[in-house]
C-alpha cells in the first residue's frame, strides 16, 4: 500500500544534439554549457516531467545524465565531464527545472562509485552549481568494485557535503562478459545485493534502486544484447510462468521491513578473535519499531544474540550464507 516514488535518468538527447550526430558511442552535446543546445536539452527534461505529470504520473527526482563518465559506447550515453556537469547544472538543468518543476529535485553524477568524491568536490563544490543539487547518484557494479571496498567513497563525500543526499540509482547482477544474464536459482548473485544495499546504507545512502524488475529467460529485451540478470524472471514462451531469484527476497529483508521515513541508527557488532562479526545495519522506522538486518556471508553457519537497551534481547542461530530482519515492535 506504499505509494510508487519515481526519479528518471536519460541516457541520450536526440542526435542532432551531439558533436558526433550520434546516441552511441559516448557521444558529447554540441558546443558548450549556456548555449542553444544545451538549454534545449534542459528543456527536454522539463517537458519530459510536463507531460508524465499532465498523465497524472509524478516523479520526486531526476539525475543530470546516466553514466556521464561513459560506458561501453554499445547504448545510448551522453558523456560529461565533472567541470561540464557542473557548468550544465549551474547553466541550463537548474534553473529550468527551478523554474517549471520546483519540486523536483536533482541527482548529479549517477555513476560508479570510483568517481567520488572527485565528481563531488568539482560540482557541489562551487556554490551555483550545488544550489540547485539535491543529491549524489551511485552505480554499484559489485562484482568489481565491493572487492576494492569503495563504500568509504560515500562517507567521505557525506562528510564534505552533508546536506547533500548519497542515492544508490542503479545496480544488477549477470552483467560481467563472463557471467552475463540471468542464473536462475544462484545463490550468491542475491549475497552481493545484500552486502552492496547493507554496505551502502552503512556510509550514508538513503537509498538503492535495481535496475530492472522483471527480465525474460534471456536477460532481456535488450536490443544492444546487454542481457542481465533481474529478481524476477520471467518465461515468456509460456505465458504464466516467473521465478523468484534471491535477488528479490534480499531486496525484501530491507525494503519488506524498512519504509520509507526511516532512519539508520547506530549498531555495533562484534566478535570473539579471529572471527569476522555480522555485517548488520539498524534502522528506526516511522512506527517506532527498530529493524536489525544481519548478513553471514561466512562459509560456517554461526550463533550470536542481539542486545536492543530498553527494547528485548534476542539469540539467533543461522546458517552459512544466510540473513536476517529482526524486528523489534515499539510496544515491546
Amino acid at each position: 500500500n506504499r505509494t510508487l516514488s519515481l526519479f528518471a535518468s536519460p541516457w541520450a538527447p536526440p542526435a542532432w544534439m551531439t558533436e558526433t550526430n550520434s546516441t552511441t558511442g559516448n557521444p558529447k552535446l554540441s558546443g558548450v554549457a549556456g548555449d542553444e543546445t544545451h538549454q534545449a536539452w534542459a528543456l527536454y527534461f522539463s517537458k519530459f516531467l510536463t507531460a508524465y505529470k499532465e498523465a497524472g504520473v509524478d516523479f520526486w527526482a531526476v539525475t543530470a545524465q546516466n553514466e556521464p563518465a561513459g560506458n561501453t559506447g554499445a547504448w545510448q550515453d551522453l558523456k560529461f565531464s565533472a567541470e561540464e556537469q557542473r557548468d550544465f547544472i549551474k547553466l541550463d538543468l537548474g534553473p529550468r527545472l527551478e523554474a517549471d518543476h520546483p519540486d523536483v529535485q536533482i541527482m548529479m553524477l549517477d555513476d560508479q562509485r570510483s568517481h567520488l568524491p572527485t565528481w563531488a568536490n568539482t560540482v557541489l563544490g562551487d556554490e551555483e552549481a550545488a544550489k540547485y543539487v539535491d543529491g549524489v547518484g551511485v552505480h554499484w557494479y559489485a562484482a568489481v568494485e565491493d572487492k576494492r571496498n569503495l563504500f568509504g567513497r560515500l562517507t567521505e563525500t557525506h562528510d564534505a557535503f552533508p546536506d547533500h543526499f548519497i542515492m544508490g540509482t542503479e545496480a544488477c547482477e549477470g552483467y560481467l562478459p563472463w557471467s552475463q544474464g540471468p542464473r536462475l536459482g544462484d545463490y550468491t548473485r542475491g549475497e552481493t545485493y545484500g552486502h552492496d544495499i547493507l554496505n551502502d546504507i552503512e556510509n550514508w545512502a538513503v537509498g538503492w534502486t535495481d535496475w530492472n524488475i522483471v527480465l525474460d529467460m534471456k536477460g532481456g529485451p535488450n536490443w544492444a544484447s546487454n542481457v542481465v540478470d533481474a529478481p524476477i524472471i520471467a518465461d515468456t514462451d509460456a505465458g504464466d510462468t516467473f521465478y523468484k531469484q534471491s535477488m528479490y527476497y534480499y531486496l525484501g529483508h530491507f525494503s519488506k521491513f524498512v519504509p520509507p521515513g526511516s532512519k539508520r541508527i547506530k549498531v555495533e557488532s562484534q566478535a570473539p578473535t579471529l572471527v569476522a562479526p555480522m555485517e548488520a545495519t539498524g534502522f528506526l522506522t516511522p512506527d517506532g519499531s527498530i529493524v536489525l538486518v544481519v548478513l553471514n556471508r561466512d562459509l560456517a553457519g554461526h550463533k550470536y544474540y542481539v542486545d536492543v537497551p530498553g527494547r528485548g534481547f534476542i539469540n539467533m542461530d543461522v546458517k552459512a550464507h544466510s540473513a536476517a530482519t529482526i524486528v523489534f515492535n515499539d510496544a515491546q
